[in-house]
């Protein structure tokens, strides 16, 4: 089987970026990264844990669809 063959036949990865912040115009970031999945055995589920994290505060997060690739 041909290499561009074996790519059509590949999931698409799903890419999202994050951003948790303390503020609700998510300017005081406290965290961002990217996460991806290109499982549909999860769903297509991702998972974040986020750091930098005080207690007793309150957080806002944001998630965004950054773009859909073939891997």
């Amino acid at each position: 089987m041909r290499m561009r063959d074996m790519l059509r036949y590949q999931q698409p990865q799903f890419v999202v970026v994050y951003k948790v912040a303390e503020d609700t115009a998510l300017e005081k970031v406290v965290d961002k990264g990217t996460v991806w999945t290109s499982s549909s055995d999860v769903d297509y589920t991702m998972k974040v844990e986020a750091n930098g994290l005080k207690p007793f505060t309150t957080y806002y997060y944001q998630f965004s669809k950054d773009k859909l690739e073939k891997m």
